[in-house]
């Protein structure tokens, strides 16, 4: 992360944010249920920003399938339908009705008392898990909406972190325009993943138990592994061969409160290192994975850098055109002034030793007293008197985008061909305005003299 923010930073003044699904859910948050729906916000919050913005990792276990948070009334209904009476009071006890919901739905409620321990609430959870997957299966509910009653979080997560994975979310089409074929090309070839596959061929049975879950889980892991390879570009992915030896460390001490699911504390009961993985610790920044993965995001950061130098050629272009259009139609059937653009022809000319050139010439006046349409002429007067010179004008306000100092020294210098921006800082800060004209001034003073 720390190369690839400073190779943004220098590349474009770009920050880098990176994002880990798996870290920073509060505990209030899990004991509120809402885990997966703030990863899910945090998926389409990032997908709503400049690539790279995706990179799955996925290994021999399939993962936590978290019970659906808020369900439709009518969806709900279907699903009660199918539940038996027994297990109907276990249904209704975890999910209620809320009106409030637009459309109204069923949201799973909080975990509170002997709840809050986890071993109890995992109980609770599978139990109630099984009872409404039994459910689902047997509703004529359509494929499209039952996957989320059986998909891993992880899973859950892709669908909506790449588009097209299982048909279009309402997100994807609503935000992302993701029915635009060049729009999924661009994601496609902008969604990143690792795979992870142990063989465990020649491994300690008892080693290799601590990755797989059961025959069921893997078999699910790799059919996940797969929909991700015939989702996103080949050359998108990073599956190595896995060495197959594991040394076992300790146990650590369980602590029954401690929610696996809660990622800050996952994997803390069990410790392995991978034998002949690498040579030294010490080399993990040469390793495959690191490498591969900076290659990936540095060939991201990159095609959003050439897009947006492209985008910004275009504004420009448009810009400069939209500043000749206003140009003519503020000069035509201009009249009189004589006076007025004598004086500006000396002042950019140097032929009167009434100006000081080494000042800018300041034309001022009252709103509506025509200084638009004077300068507007002196332009055109200009252009006609030294057609030997390229001469650059910008009219404040005249368009989106010309309206505050910066917008137009930064438009001014594109068209001078200088690329510049405020710049980040190294605590993602940008610049003061005052480092920022400084560095300007450098610029400005470097211009040539056949320009105006």
């Amino acid at each position: 992360f720390p190369e690839i923010r400073s190779h943004c930073s220098d590349l474009g003044g770009y920050t880098f944010q990176p994002i880990d699904l798996r870290w920073g859910v509060s505990n209030v948050a899990q004991l509120d249920q809402k885990t997966l729906e703030l990863c899910i916000d945090e998926v389409h919050a990032s997908k709503l920003q400049p690539y790279p913005n995706f990179l799955i990792m996925a290994g021999d276990r399939y993962g936590w399938v978290p019970l659906t948070y808020a369900i439709e009334q009518k969806e709900f209904e279907i699903i009660l339908d199918k539940v038996c009476d027994e297990d109907r009071v276990i249904v209704n006890e975890w999910y209620k009705l809320d009106e409030n919901q637009i459309p109204s739905s069923y949201i799973l409620q909080e975990r509170v008392k002997e709840y809050k321990v986890y071993n109890n609430w995992e109980k609770a959870e599978n139990q109630l898990r099984d009872i409404i997957q039994k459910a689902v299966k047997e509703s004529d509910l359509s494929d499209e909406t039952k996957y989320k009653y059986f998909d891993s979080a992880t899973e859950q997560e892709t669908v909506d972190g790449i588009l097209n994975y299982k048909g279009l979310t309402k997100f994807q089409e609503l935000e992302l325009s993701g029915d635009n074929e060049d729009v999924q090309l661009v994601d496609k070839s902008n969604v990143y993943s690792y795979i992870r596959t142990i063989d465990g061929s020649n491994s300690d049975p008892e080693s290799i138990s601590s990755f797989i879950v059961d025959e069921d889980d893997r078999f699910k892991a790799n059919q996940f592994k797969e929909t991700i390879k015939s989702s996103i570009d080949e050359e998108n992915i990073l599956e190595p061969p896995t060495p197959a030896s594991f040394k076992k460390f300790d146990k650590i001490e369980e602590d029954e409160t401690i929610d696996p699911n809660d990622n800050k504390t996952r994997g803390l009961n069990y410790e392995y290192e991978a034998i002949g993985s690498k040579d030294d610790v010490d080399s993990e920044k040469k390793s495959l994975f690191v490498t591969t993965m900076i290659t990936f995001l540095k060939r991201s950061v990159k095609g959003f850098h050439d897009s947006y130098k492209e985008q910004n050629a275009i504004k420009l272009d448009e810009q400069i055109e939209s500043q000749k259009l206003f140009r003519q139609t503020k000069s035509k059937g201009f009249v009189g002034r004589e006076d007025d653009l004598q004086a500006i022809q000396d002042y950019i000319s140097g032929d009167s030793d009434k100006y000081n050139n080494e000042q800018a010439l300041v034309i001022y006046g009252p709103s509506g007293m025509g200084k638009s349409a004077l300068m507007a002429k002196a332009i055109e007067q200009t252009e006609d008197n030294h057609k030997d010179k390229k001469v650059i004008y910008r009219f404040v306000g005249s368009k989106a985008g010309l309206s505050t100092s910066i917008e137009l020294v930064l438009s001014i210098l594109g068209e001078l061909g200088i690329e510049e921006s405020i710049r980040i800082e190294k605590d993602e800060k940008p610049e003061s305005i005052s480092v920022f004209f400084y560095r300007i001034s450098g610029h400005l003073s470097e211009i040539q003299e056949n320009t105006l």
